[in-house]
C-alpha cells in the first residue's frame, strides 16, 4: 500500500487499494459496533442525512466533529 501510494501520488495519499482498505475496515466496525448509528437505526441511509441536537443537519466536518463530541457544541 505503501509504494502504491508513492508511485501514484508521490506518497501524499493512499492509493486506491490503501483508500478501500481504510474504508472497508472502518465500515466493518461501524456495522459491528452495536452502539453505532446504524446498529440503531437500522433503516437509515444517506441520503436521509444526521442531524445535530439542535435539529441543524451536519453539512460541514466540524458539525461532524460537534455531533462526535470532539468540539463543543456551539453557544
Amino acid at each position: 500500500m505503501l509504494k502504491e501510494a508513492e508511485v501514484q501520488s508521490s506518497g501524499n495519499s493512499l492509493g486506491e487499494l490503501g483508500s478501500r482498505t481504510v474504508v472497508e475496515t472502518l465500515v466493518g466496525q461501524v456495522r459491528h459496533d452495536p452502539g453505532s448509528f446504524l446498529a440503531q437505526s437500522p433503516s437509515w441511509v444517506p441520503e436521509d442525512g444526521v442531524l445535530l441536537p439542535d435539529g441543524r443537519p451536519i453539512l460541514t466536518i466540524k458539525d461532524f466533529l460537534r455531533l462526535a463530541g470532539v468540539l463543543p457544541t456551539r453557544p
